[in-house]
C-alpha cells in the first residue's frame, strides 16, 4: 500500500513539475523577448499562461517522461533528498529533453543555442524545485519499515 501511495505522489509531483517547467519556460521566453524598459504587460502575461497550459497539455507532460523517470528512479533508489541535487537533476532532464523530443517526433533538427539552453536551465530549476517540494523531500520513504 505504501508503494502505491508513493507512486501516486510521484505521478502528481511529475505532472506539477512539468507544468511548472512549462510556465517557467514560457515566462522566461516572454522576458527575453520583451524590450528592456517594458518587462511584460497583463495581456502578455495572460497569453503566456494560456500558451504554457496548451503546450503542457499537448506536449509538455509526455515528452520528458523517459529522462524524468530515470531521474526519479535514481532519486528514489538512493533516497536522494537534497534540494541542490534535485535542481541539478531538473536541469539535466531539461537539457536532455529536446533530444527525446526529436526521437519521439521523428525529426533531426535539434538546435541548442545559448538562449534555448538558458530557457532550459530556468525550466529545469522550476521543475526540480516543484518536484522536490512535493515528493523529493521524502524520496526513498517507501523503503522504511
Amino acid at each position: 500500500m505504501r508503494i502505491i501511495l508513493r507512486l501516486l505522489l510521484i505521478l502528481f509531483a511529475y505532472m506539477a513539475a512539468t507544468f511548472a517547467a512549462m510556465l517557467a519556460f514560457t515566462f522566461a521566453n516572454v522576458v527575453m523577448q520583451s524590450p528592456a524598459g517594458n518587462l511584460f504587460s497583463l495581456n502578455q502575461l495572460g497569453n503566456a499562461i494560456s500558451s504554457a497550459t496548451f503546450y503542457w497539455l499537448v506536449l509538455g507532460h509526455w515528452v520528458p517522461v523517459i529522462p524524468f523517470i530515470a531521474a526519479i528512479f535514481v532519486s528514489e533508489f538512493f533516497a536522494i533528498r537534497s534540494l541542490p541535487l534535485h535542481l541539478a537533476g531538473g536541469v539535466a532532464v531539461a537539457l536532455v529533453t529536446p533530444f527525446f523530443a526529436a526521437l519521439l517526433l521523428f525529426t533531426n533538427t535539434i538546435a541548442l543555442t545559448g538562449e534555448r539552453i538558458a530557457l532550459a536551465v530556468v525550466a529545469g530549476i522550476a521543475a526540480g524545485l516543484v518536484y522536490w517540494l512535493i515528493a523529493g523531500r521524502s524520496a526513498g520513504a517507501w523503503k522504511r519499515t
